[in-house]
């Protein structure tokens, strides 16, 4: 009986014990909230000869990316296309960066459905946050490494794909 009594005391502390604290019963059966592991824009500017950690730390309950494409320029890293599958909301997926960014979160797309936008001055980057039919894509570019050859280079291939989507919607003549 001893055994089975100290057995017991044993599950019910590590059902009910998070990080050294009681936990409620509701607490200790929740599934956590889901999050985004985030890319580390402290990358930006580094050598593409150094070795690089292109994510902040996981946290439990963290989602990591299924991708993430970086962009080099002159021997930089100076932008990063973060893709995560869709088990969070866009809603979710904003909550989760302004835990870190939302001071510089922009105010004419705070309440947007589709795009979320964060320019941080004081780091000189910004984050798009949107989805696609698959994935929710988070875009951080340091802008003060963007040259402008870089933005018309950008600038021409979105207006490509805008006009190549644009055919493929079009009713043929």
């Amino acid at each position: 009986m001893p055994r089975r009594f100290l057995l017991f005391l044993l599950v019910l502390v590590v059902v009910c014990c998070r990080d050294g604290h009681f936990v409620s019963a509701e607490e200790a059966t929740a599934t956590p909230k889901l999050r985004l592991q985030l890319f580390d824009p402290g990358v930006f500017g580094k050598s593409t000869k150094d070795g690089v950690v292109l994510l902040k730390p996981k946290e439990d309950g963290q989602i990591e990316p299924e991708t993430i494409m970086v962009d080099v320029t002159k021997g930089r890293y100076y932008a990063a296309t973060v893709r995560y599958p869709k088990c969070l909301t866009l809603g979710q997926a904003r909550d989760d960066l302004n835990q870190l960014y939302g001071k510089w979160e922009r105010e004419a797309f705070a309440k947007d459905p589709e795009l979320a936008l964060w320019r941080n001055e004081d780091d000189q980057f910004a984050i798009s946050l949107s989805e696609d039919d698959d994935n929710l894509v988070v875009i951080y570019i340091n802008f003060s490494m963007v040259t402008e050859e870089i933005f018309f280079k950008g600038f021409s291939q979105a207006i490509r794909e805008l006009e190549k989507e644009k055919q493929e919607t079009e009713p043929a003549e």
